[in-house]
């Protein structure tokens, strides 16, 4: 038996074991006894499996489990094993040093790899892979979820997730987006759409989540999510919040059964007036997915210090701080709060940056949705004529 420093403080008392034929993280040189008390309550969680977990979305995803369901384990498992790109992030680390999280190499094309991937998982299913190669839609967008979804019906898991996309419908048969997607990506949206429906008829209970187009989150711009159904609206969304919501719908009793669609609209981003060194303190915040906290700024230059807006605006200052620490916001440095256009700079040094602004919306982002049976989506209306016909 061995120290092992290197390991968070929470998992120090650990015991590695160098003689022990079970490695945990792959690729790590160090190995820890069954006998650890922290390995013995990891094999007794339930699993979730996320497929598809080294893309923009999946890897994200995969955070997001470890930091929001520590009750849990998580099988994460892609095509390719450069597993070192999950890695780097400590929390990932720990969770695969004390068995919470199990790397796998499968193929979700390839039925035997399927039922290894599918093998002890209890939980929920998320499905966050698509085609990237040429020719692949077909063998990945539909033929890849269909041996997926098969492996979960026979495994008897809780949930079944799938990441489709907007305008996968014949509602947008003429949208551009959807022509050039088609047409250069060998019918895309058209095996994105047979995915779908090989999920729906697969009997397991199910949700499927049908993104924008993934995109970067302007610099400090408050978020809102609208949600729509039957592929109706459009726009765009930063795979930070994808990863946010399909984690909150997993098990979520209100996502069951249904298809829906999610954007992004941002607000305005709130102008720079404390230099150049906050505005890349900004970026490097957005760059780890955060935004500001919506009342984190300066009262109007039109308050004055006792007024009663300046008085309510430090309230609601102080609240979201306190809500940021609490979630474990980082502080950076000299992100100052910003203040009003001509008035000098004496805000304090340290506001914190929100990581997660959809928090608050996701306790009611569901309500309202419909199940898929109840809504008259323009793909069901296709079936029901082609049946007929």
């Amino acid at each position: 038996q061995r120290c092992v420093d290197w390991l968070s403080p929470g998992i120090r008392d650990l015991r590695c074991d160098f003689r022990s034929e079970q490695t945990f993280g792959v690729g790590s040189d160090r190995r820890l006894s069954w006998e650890s008390p922290a390995l013995t309550l990891a094999w007794a969680m339930p699993t979730d499996l996320v497929i598809g977990c080294l893309g923009s979305a999946g890897s994200l995803i995969v955070r997001r489990l470890i930091e929001e369901t520590p009750d849990r384990r998580i099988r994460a498992v892609d095509y390719c094993d450069e597993w070192a790109r999950l890695k780097k992030h400590p929390e990932v680390l720990d969770a695969a040093v004390t068995g919470r999280l199990q790397f796998l190499q499968g193929d979700a094309t390839n039925a035997k790899s399927m039922e290894e991937a599918f093998q002890g998982i209890d939980g929920g299913v998320i499905l966050a892979f698509q085609g990237g190669g040429f020719g692949s839609a077909g063998k990945v967008d539909h033929n890849g979820v269909k041996t997926a979804v098969e492996a979960a019906t026979r495994a008897g898991v809780q949930r079944v997730l799938l990441i489709s996309s907007l305008f996968v419908t014949d509602r947008h048969k003429r949208n551009p987006i959807r022509i050039m997607l088609n047409t250069l990506r060998w019918r895309m949206m058209d095996n994105k759409l047979k995915g779908e429906q090989r999920v729906r008829e697969a009997g397991v209970p199910y949700t499927i989540v049908r993104p924008g187009r993934f995109v970067s989150k302007p610099q400090g711009a408050p978020v809102k999510l609208k949600t729509g159904q039957g592929d109706t609206i459009s726009g765009s969304i930063c795979p930070v919040d994808v990863a946010a919501i399909c984690v909150a719908a997993l098990r979520n009793p209100a996502t069951s059964g249904v298809t829906f669609e999610v954007v992004d609209e941002w607000g305005k981003a709130p102008e720079d007036q404390n230099g150049p060194k906050l505005q890349q303190e900004v970026a490097a915040a957005e760059a780890d997915g955060d935004v500001a906290y919506p009342s984190m700024t300066a009262p109007p230059a039109a308050s004055g210090p006792g007024s009663l807006a300046a008085t309510q605006h430090a309230a609601t200052s102080q609240q979201d701080k306190a809500a940021a620490e609490a979630d474990g916001i980082v502080a950076y440095p000299s992100l100052g709060q910003p203040v009003a256009s001509g008035a000098p700079s004496s805000a304090p040094a340290g506001a914190q940056l929100k990581a997660r602004p959809v928090e608050e919306q996701l306790r009611t982002l569901f309500l309202g949705l419909q199940r898929d049976a109840a809504v008259a989506t323009t793909e069901q209306i296709s079936g029901m004529y082609q049946m007929a016909t």
